[in-house]
């Protein structure tokens, strides 16, 4: 069972994250690209820094799996600025090498606040600067994961359109609630083009339901994943596409979604992870040998207090983590293989 976390849940810099998250028991970090400054000379992620580290990452045998370019939100690749397209682009390029510079598989994309997907110039313009940026992304291995309000179907539109297996969503199932989604739909209709997933709680409330034009973000969060509103696990299910074997990365997988989030409680934890990172693996199959991959688990409440703090009798001496994912069927041969909790 593996699972990873965020660098801006664990609230750590760069040069003790991967201590903190091998500590906690995690298997992988999302990291942090708050700045563009960030990935130049002289910032913390710059060239020179970049063997550190990944040389840290390993050492503390985490694997680095994305990172999340933050400050994209205020102007990106649909923005209807031609400068400010020009400029996300050019960061887009440089955040692909940053990825393969430290073993980061994807990227991600995001486009929320002033960076809003706006009608169907929008959706063109995005469609573009990705048939610009494809190219370099499978060049370096680095997949691009869009992460946006779209609906589902546009979705599915833009990474149709571009063409490329280095081009996919990343899916948040707490997000599209808060803009008033079926969680269970649109997992269902992304399952071949999610790229990555972040798993958070979200919390429905008296007030109105959440739109594009008025999301509910505030009301993310509020509890530990699998003690609000997004839906258990078990109701995910899709049925295995049998006998189909598909070779883009970090999606070789037909995703069956089983078990329940949070099915078991966490007790009284010190400190709560309410945003996870679910981290996918691909694995050779026992049978025919062909590549599959493996949907792990998230966690679910942590203790985040320092080692040497005191705990009471009822708060658990190690992470607690959840029922969250089954694995998939990739196709006939493979058995389906659940995950089990952590005791």
């Amino acid at each position: 069972m593996k699972f990873g976390t965020m660098q801006s849940v664990l609230k750590c810099d760069i040069g003790e994250v991967f201590h903190r998250a091998a500590a906690l028991g995690y298997h992988s970090v999302e990291l942090d690209w708050n700045s563009p400054a960030d990935a130049l000379p002289g910032g913390r992620m710059s060239p020179s820094m970049r063997d550190m580290i990944r040389m840290t990452a390993r050492t503390n045998g985490i694997t680095i799996a994305s990172v999340a370019a933050h400050f994209l939100n205020a102007a990106n690749i649909a923005n209807d600025d031609p400068a400010a397209v020009a400029n996300a682009i050019l960061n887009i390029k440089r955040g692909i090498t940053l990825c393969a510079d430290i073993g980061a598989g994807v990227l991600l994309v995001p486009f929320f606040y002033d960076a809003e997907i706006v009608g169907e110039a929008g959706i063109e313009r995005l469609v573009r600067a990705l048939k610009t940026l494809a190219p370099d992304a499978e060049k370096a291995g680095v997949v691009l994961g869009i992460e946006s309000t779209l609906p589902a179907a546009a979705n599915l539109a833009v990474v149709a359109a571009v063409g490329s297996k280095n081009v996919g969503i990343y899916w948040d199932m707490a997000n599209g609630m808060a803009v008033g989604y079926d969680p269970v739909a649109d997992a269902k209709a992304l399952a071949s083009v999610i790229v990555q997933v972040h798993a958070k709680e979200f919390v429905r409330d008296a007030g109105p339901v959440g739109s594009r034009s008025a999301p509910r973000f505030d009301m993310l969060n509020h509890k530990a994943l699998g003690h609000g509103d997004v839906p258990p696990g078990r109701h995910f299910e899709r049925p295995a596409q049998r006998g189909l074997h598909r070779s883009r990365r970090l999606r070789d997988r037909h995703v069956r979604l089983r078990q329940c989030i949070g099915r078991r409680r966490f007790g009284n934890p010190a400190g709560r992870i309410l945003a996870v990172l679910l981290v996918m693996e691909k694995r050779p199959c026992r049978h025919c040998g062909r590549g599959v991959a493996v949907v792990w688990s998230a966690a679910g409440a942590v203790d985040l207090r320092p080692s040497g703090a005191s705990r009471g009798a009822s708060e658990p001496r190690k992470p607690q983590r959840a029922d969250v994912f089954a694995l998939p069927r990739p196709h006939p041969c493979a058995p389906l293989l659940e995950a089990s909790a952590a005791e």
